[in-house]
């Protein structure tokens, strides 16, 4: 499976402190059926764990996504922390 970064996705990813490999591996999970959000049209939402920490502690990103041949990363947030 290829898997492209915009360039706008790379920016975002720095700001959530997510590497490009959390980002493998939420495709990964993508590619055994766990979506979190399916939005239609080949978009998906999904989590991006960071650092090998759950996904609540990650971000979450929009990609384009066609199971078994390309994912297109194109917005990246971060998770809402929990004010305290």
């Amino acid at each position: 499976m290829k898997a492209y970064l915009t360039k706008e996705f790379r920016k975002d990813i720095k700001k959530s402190d997510v590497s490009e490999d959390d980002c493998k591996a939420a495709i990964s999970k993508a590619e055994k059926g766990s979506i979190y959000a399916d939005l239609g049209g080949g978009l998906i939402k999904q989590d991006i764990p960071r650092n090998n920490l759950s996904g609540a502690r990650g971000a979450r990103g929009i990609i384009f996504y066609k199971k078994g041949s390309v994912a297109v990363f194109c917005t990246c947030s971060p998770r809402a922390r929990k004010r305290t």
